[in-house]
């Protein structure tokens, strides 16, 4: 396994050294994204690329003042579908090489806060430290006291999200006391992080991602952590070449479009642009890239299934697109290509025009929007991540819709005209589980929350935050403060300030977790896709729609859909933006729609019983 350097800890001009959240007096120290993370390594969730954005990141650096030498970690929850104060939780495991192994337990939330509650560093609500004897584990009666008062927690509700940060201060001798552990300079780490959903099922971040699942204290072996290391060894580990997901897609508007006609030639430009962080210059074609696509949705992490070929198709021309000039140290390359879907795709070909456009007429097999995957290679060369997926726009909302009751049209192509009380956004997507092991049941649940940010339900709270009609809740930097961009993407941070919606996949993975007398069936993300919105005036409010057959809400924004095993379906999302403040009957017609939901569900279940 490849082992994890965590670097030192600069800070950032007028702010040096490592954050301090712990130090209340720090002018940073309650902010859960100080800037001084600045270039910690971070192992980011989901894998295989962005999606439309991280469930969670862990991020390390280290510090030395004086003698006193520190590690500085961070976990953070970006998508949480509810709050539990028995499960979302996390365990770490630390072991100096050699030496006793030790695991930490942290329980961040103590009660649910309310929506409007200002979001600060908290000591956490429970700590549990165990130690390795023989085999097995046993748990201490005394907590060392560099736990509690290094360990912090950010609980928002608005929507859900958390954060632990944990200081691990480093002494040279002995195992463990009260002033901290003895790692030294290379140790094994480990941790599990988990995060309860609605519906008894939940989500797990693990490191290292192949760790196996334990329930009440049996931890894994520590022989199978992970290896760290203080600083960089180019032996262990070292820079690479890196590559954005908003660094991938085509010179189309928006850039997930294909192009196509049956009566004209339309070429599509697709490219790639990864980043040279090896320190020296990547010589002329020393970069080669696959580029596929599937449909605009979301469909497992390639990861995860034996043949990736059955959920992605490779496009005609990008099989294996050179970078052709010499990348020099710390710039960005460029692999690019043209491909003409009517001439440059043979007939039979999964993506033939007749698959975009049926000459009949009919339901497409392949829709306008595409999910891209770029695939990095080259001799010689270290990647940081060498694969990456978009599945994120940046898209107008087009002037439509008068009545509440409408449903908008397909693509949206912008305009203006104050005259209609509302602007409608709405787009197919397709939710995929093919190519998943066989769990050995005829349908597969999925699990789809919906996360809104910057998108209040009404004019009263325009401006309020995060969330739809929540207040505040702002869990990263404040538009020009800076921050650590390690870890996010362009298109991450553009969500923090302009109106985006997101929709996160999950599939049941048929694994179960026992907390207590409580069973909580394991969760797998899949791929997720969204949209970051465009408006040329004030909104007045939001309203936002996930329609597909069998939909079930399980909590508010929380859905589950029975899948056939292997197969996939089609959702359709909606969102609208009020142009002028509502009309007096709307809150009126919300009551009756909702009530109607509620009689259907009533007699629904009756018949199902």
């Amino acid at each position: 396994m490849v082992t994890t350097c965590v670097p030192f800890a600069g800070g950032v001009p007028a702010a040096p050294g490592p954050p301090r959240w712990w130090d209340l007096a720090d002018p940073f120290g309650k902010r859960i994204d100080d800037p001084r993370w600045r270039g910690a390594t971070a192992k980011s969730y989901p894998t295989g690329g962005g999606g439309a954005g991280e469930h969670a990141v862990f991020r390390a650096l280290y510090h030395t003042e004086g003698r006193a030498t520190s590690l500085y970690l961070s976990w953070h929850v970006k998508v949480d579908a509810g709050l539990s104060t028995g499960f979302d939780r996390l365990y770490v495991g630390f072991q100096r090489q050699g030496g006793t192994a030790v695991v930490v337990q942290i329980n961040p939330i103590s009660a649910v806060p309310p929506a409007d509650t200002p979001v600060v560093a908290e000591p956490v609500a429970g700590i549990a430290v165990y130690e390795r004897q023989g085999s097995g584990w046993a748990g201490l009666s005394d907590t060392p006291d560099w736990i509690p008062a290094y360990a912090r927690a950010w609980i928002a509700s608005a929507p859900a999200k958390w954060n632990i940060n944990l200081r691990v201060p480093l002494i040279s001798a002995g195992h463990m006391d009260d002033t901290g552990i003895n790692l030294g300079d290379v140790f094994r780490m480990w941790y599990e992080l988990r995060v309860e959903m609605p519906g008894g099922t939940g989500e797990v971040h693990r490191w290292p991602r192949t760790a196996p699942g334990f329930s009440g204290i049996a931890f894994p072996d520590p022989a199978t952590w992970g290896d760290f290391r203080l600083g960089a060894d180019p032996a262990d580990c070292s820079s690479g070449v890196s590559l954005n997901m908003a660094d991938v897609g085509t010179t189309n508007t928006p850039s997930s479009a294909i192009l196509y006609s049956r009566t004209a030639s339309v070429v599509n430009t697709i490219y790639a642009r990864p980043l040279n962080a090896t320190g020296a210059p990547i010589p002329a074609n020393g970069i080669s890239a696959r580029f596929r696509l599937a449909n605009w949705g979301s469909a497992p992490d390639w990861n995860d299934v034996a043949d990736p070929s059955t959920l992605w198709v490779d496009i005609p021309g990008g099989d294996d697109v050179r970078t052709g000039a010499v990348i020099p140290a710390g710039a960005q390359g460029e692999l690019s290509f043209t491909w003409d879907v009517n001439n440059d795709t043979p007939a039979g070909h999964p993506l033939h025009i007749d698959r975009f456009a049926p000459p009949g007429g009919g339901t497409p097999e392949r829709r306008s929007h595409q999910c891209m995957l770029v695939e990095l290679s080259g001799a010689g060369l270290d990647f940081l991540n060498n694969s990456v997926y978009r599945n994120m726009d940046v898209v107008p909302l087009g002037t439509q819709g008068t009545s509440p009751g409408s449903r908008g049209i397909r693509s949206a192509d912008g305009g203006e005209d104050r005259s209609k009380r509302f602007e409608r956004f709405t787009r197919d997507a397709e939710i995929s589980i093919a190519g998943l092991p066989d769990i050995g049941r005829p349908t597969r649940d999925v699990y789809i929350y919906v996360e809104t940010s910057n998108m209040p339900a009404s004019e009263r709270q325009e401006g309020a935050g995060q969330g739809s009609g929540s207040g505040p809740a702002v869990m990263g930097p404040q538009a020009g403060e800076g921050g650590d961009e390690s870890s996010s993407s362009p298109l991450d941070r553009a969500a923090e300030t302009v109106p985006a919606y997101r929709v996160h996949v999950f599939h049941d993975t048929g694994e179960t977790i026992q907390e207590g007398s409580r069973t909580v069936r394991v969760l797998r993300p899949q791929g997720s896709f969204g949209y970051l919105f465009l408006r040329s005036t004030a909104s007045h409010g939001w309203d936002h729609r996930l329609d597909a057959a069998g939909l079930e809400e399980v909590a508010p924004n929380f859905y589950r859909l029975a899948v056939t095993e292997g197969g996939k379906v089609t959702v359709s999302t909606t969102v609208s933006s009020w142009n002028q403040p509502r009309p007096w009957w709307w809150w009126l017609w919300e009551l009756l729609v909702g009530l109607w939901e509620r009689i259907k569900k009533f007699f629904s279940g009756l018949a199902g019983g």
